[in-house]
C-alpha cells in the first residue's frame, strides 16, 4: 500500500501540473487535454479508495478517535479536489454538508477543506432550497449561485436570512453537486466548491461540473467507508 500511495503522490503532482497547463492554454490539443483530465480524475479516485482503505482496516472503537481520521481523510481529499477545479488560476474551498445531527430538517457543514479552517460559515444550517447546497438539496442536481449578481439584474437572496448573508458576503460564485451512496444511489450529501472571484459563468461550463461529479462519486465512496451517513430526503 505504501508503494501504491508514492506512485499516486507521483501521478497526482505531474497531472496536477498537467490541469494547470490546460487551465492557463499551454496544452489546447484536445487529445491531450482528455487523457490529462482522465489521468487526474483517476487519482482523484485512487486517493479516495486510499482513504476509504485507511479508514475501514482498522475497527475504531474510539468513536472520537475514528471522527479524526474521517475528518483529515476526507480534508486531504476535498484539498486535492480544489485544486483540481482551479486549474491553476482560481482559488477554491470545499465542504460538505449532510443531516445535522440534532434538527434532521436541515444540512451542516460535516466535513471541509483546509482552508475553511476557522471561517465562520463553518456553523452554517441551511433548509431544504434555502442557498446555493439547499437548492441543490431540493433539485437533486447540480446548482450554481452567482451571490454578486443584484436582484434587480436577475439574481437572488437564494432565501438567506440576516446572519447566513453576513456569513458568506465575501463569496461570489458557488457550486453544489448531490453525492449519492455507491450501493443504492440514495442522496446522502451536497458537495459544495465556492470562491471569492466572480466566476459563476466558468461554474456553469461542463469542465468544472464534470470535476465535480466526478469528485462527489468520490465523496460517496469515503462517506460509505466512514459508515456515517443518513439520506437527505
Amino acid at each position: 500500500m505504501r508503494i501504491f500511495q508514492i506512485i499516486l503522490f507521483i501521478f497526482t503532482v505531474i497531472s496536477g501540473i498537467g490541469m494547470a497547463a490546460v487551465g492557463r492554454e499551454y496544452i489546447q490539443n484536445e487529445i491531450a487535454e482528455l487523457i490529462i483530465f482522465i489521468v487526474f480524475a483517476l487519482t482523484l479516485l485512487g486517493q479516495a479508495i486510499v482513504g476509504y482503505y485507511n479508514v475501514r482496516k482498522n475497527p475504531w472503537k474510539d468513536f472520537s478517535l475514528k471522527s479524526r481520521n474521517a475528518e483529515e481523510v476526507m480534508g486531504q481529499a476535498l484539498d486535492l479536489a480544489c485544486l483540481t477545479m482551479s486549474e491553476g488560476q482560481h482559488t477554491f474551498r470545499a465542504n460538505i454538508f449532510m443531516k445535522c445531527d440534532r434538527d434532521e430538517t436541515k444540512i451542516c457543514v460535516k466535513y471541509y477543506s483546509t482552508n475553511m479552517v476557522g471561517d465562520s460559515d463553518l456553523g452554517m444550517k441551511l433548509e431544504k432550497w434555502q442557498g446555493c447546497a439547499g437548492q441543490a438539496w431540493g433539485y437533486d442536481a447540480p446548482t450554481v449561485a452567482n451571490l454578486k449578481l443584484p436582484e434587480i439584474q436577475g439574481g437572488s437572496s437564494w432565501g438567506l436570512d440576516l446572519k447566513q448573508l453576513e456569513m458568506t458576503r465575501d463569496l461570489a460564485a458557488v457550486l453544489s453537486v448531490p453525492v449519492r451512496h455507491p450501493e443504492n444511489n440514495l442522496l446522502i450529501a451536497i458537495l459544495n466548491f465556492d470562491t471569492k472571484e466572480p466566476i459563476a459563468d466558468l461554474l456553469t461550463h461542463d469542465r468544472h461540473k464534470a470535476i465535480a461529479l466526478q469528485v462527489a462519486q468520490q465523496v460517496g465512496l469515503l462517506i460509505f467507508g466512514f459508515g456515517d451517513f443518513s439520506p437527505l430526503l
